[in-house]
């Protein structure tokens, strides 16, 4: 199983939000601990959330000096609807920079599983005969 720790882009001044992504058989599973720091009090909440293969459109890796993110495009909003600070069933995972080759294995890995899927699904398809 591989796991990517990350960190959420675009948080409030007074929020932080950190997590891990995990590859499993089947999907993506995607825990992200929020920890809201409001007038010197910390609340803490946990949300998960399971993101199927089929239901990933895309996923890229955008790497440059500055920034490590993986951006996975759904195709509901209602699938990741309880991300924080997701657009348009679009979410942004910063990676740090110390993760930045584990980053780029288990972008691959979800890539390769996704397609996966879809070969799989092809298979069960019944040929057509022409007549």
């Amino acid at each position: 199983m591989s796991i990517l720790p990350f960190s959420v882009p675009g948080m409030r001044e007074f929020e932080t939000a950190n997590g891990i992504a995990q590859l499993n058989a089947e999907r993506l599973q995607i825990e992200v601990e929020i920890k809201d720091n409001w007038f010197g009090k910390t609340h803490t909440r946990i949300i998960e959330i399971q993101i199927p293969y089929d239901e990933i459109s895309s996923v890229v890796l955008k790497s440059n000096w500055f920034v490590n993110r993986l951006v996975v495009q759904t195709c509901r909003i209602t699938t990741v609807r309880q991300f924080p600070e997701q657009e348009s069933g679009k979410i942004l995972l910063n990676i740090a920079r110390g993760d930045r080759e584990t980053a780029r294995v288990f972008a691959a890995q979800l890539q390769a599983n996704i397609i996966e899927l879809e070969l799989n699904r092809l298979d069960r398809v019944e040929p057509f005969e022409i007549e």
